[in-house]
């Protein structure tokens, strides 16, 4: 109401500068709409394994927010993995995953929200190992929902990297597990031997607590950003109000005469 009535009842100078602030409102809350958007960082977790052998890769979120579902899409080297299940130890989650020709889809879905604070493992991807080398799981995450039902803005991905010893590495292992083994007691020698699979999960690497440090980049951009616009705007409006009084002061000196 107050606007309007300063509209209708003053010069187009004070319109301008009331429309000119207006739109400046507008659009610096538009900007900090899109900046106050929670950010989450996704990062695989690195492992080692021998040939043959099976390796769990975690999956790792970071983020301010509750997690409530998430779509993430991995691609690797076929020929050097194969994909066997996806996991999670949360009892209030679900997940479904669905292998293609190229890549492994993967949904997880946690109604109560799932706590990703100082980094949390949500699930985790299951392959073999079926070729020597050394190789990458990359992935791509979208359709990442907080507990409010909001899209989470995601900031970084960090694949993992894998590698695969030969069958030479797994030898020199099982021919020192052999020597322990010799040491043993009588009882133990009588005792019958148990078999091992080939595939075998091995342990994971350990979660870095740095990586939500890697956000900080970004946010320093989106706020030099922000405070470039509000600067600027200040500019506008100062000189909208030097015009103002100037010719103020112009028609004032002009009734006197």
């Amino acid at each position: 109401m107050i606007i309007l009535f300063i509209i209708t009842n003053y010069g187009d100078t004070v319109k301008r500068i009331i429309i000119s602030c207006i739109a400046l409102l507008f659009v610096l809350n538009t900007i900090f709409s899109v900046c106050a958007a929670e950010n989450v960082d996704f990062k695989l977790s690195n492992a080692e394994c021998d040939i043959n052998r099976l390796i769990d890769i975690e999956v790792i979120a970071n983020g301010r927010q509750n997690l409530c579902a998430v779509t993430v899409e991995f691609t690797y080297d076929k020929s050097m993995f194969e994909f066997r299940e996806a996991k999670t130890d949360n009892t209030n989650a679900s997940i479904k995953s669905n292998e293609t020709v190229n890549c492994v889809k993967t949904v997880y879905l946690c109604a109560d929200g799932t706590d990703i604070r100082n980094g949390k493992t949500i699930f985790t991807i299951t392959l073999k190992a079926i070729k020597e080398g050394t190789g990458y799981i990359d992935f791509r995450v979208y359709e990442c929902v907080d507990k409010n039902v909001e899209f989470m803005q995601i900031d970084n991905c960090t694949s993992a990297k894998v590698t695969v010893n030969g069958s030479s590495h797994s030898n020199k292992r099982e021919g020192s597990d052999s020597e322990k083994s010799a040491n043993t007691s009588d009882s133990n020698k009588s005792s019958k031997g148990k078999s091992t699979r080939n595939e075998v999960t091995t342990s994971q690497s350990t979660v870095d607590n740095l990586g939500a440090l890697n956000s900080v980049n970004d946010n320093k951009a989106s706020y030099i950003f922000i405070g470039v616009l509000i600067g600027f705007g200040i500019v506008i409006v100062l000189s909208f109000a030097f015009l103002f009084g100037r010719k103020t002061a112009l028609t004032k000196s002009n009734n006197k005469k």
